[in-house]
């Protein structure tokens, strides 16, 4: 991707029940060494997984701090609004970054937590050239493609991989 100037990530589907370390090692161990120009790691959260709002934001925590602390790098959130107010409780999470789905409206609702959104998950039924049959998601990035350069060497400019 990386050769062909495509701005590459990776994100995780969020399990609260279970470990919180060996979900952000195993994502970490996949992806390998995140470079300068790289997306920071997104943690998907969608559903409590069995769970209650508490055990979850103390999983999510910990998978967030995991994450810096072994690349270096602030990660992001995907999340709704509905899941992020209606399951969660509106958590104060320190995070400064936000992928909000919000489906088929003009302008995304957003947590309360956040100002303004980072990428922005439009639909779950969109088409992409060259990705086959069926539905794709379409996302949207807060600025112009070239503030997305920026924006994404920013965030990786230093990272690091721990053992």
């Amino acid at each position: 991707m990386k050769a062909h100037g495509i701005v590459r990530g990776v994100y995780q589907y969020f399990r609260a029940s279970q470990d919180p370390i060996a979900q952000a090692d195993l994502l970490i161990e996949k992806v390998g060494t995140f470079q300068p120009g790289d997306l920071p790691p997104f943690i998907d959260c969608e559903t409590l997984d069995g769970q209650d709002a508490a055990t979850f934001i103390a999983n999510m925590k910990i998978w967030l701090d995991r994450v810096k602390t072994r690349t270096g790098i602030t990660p992001l959130i995907y999340a709704t609004r509905s899941f992020w107010h209606d399951d969660l409780g509106d958590p104060t999470v320190t995070n400064d970054g936000l992928w909000v789905a919000n489906w088929n409206v003009s302008a995304p609702r957003i947590p309360d937590e956040w100002s303004n959104w980072v990428f922005w998950q439009n639909s779950a039924t969109g088409t992409v050239a060259g990705i086959g049959s069926g539905n794709c998601d379409l996302d949207l990035f807060n600025g112009s493609a070239t503030d997305l350069v920026n924006w994404a060497n920013a965030r990786t400019a230093s990272a690091i991989q721990v053992p």
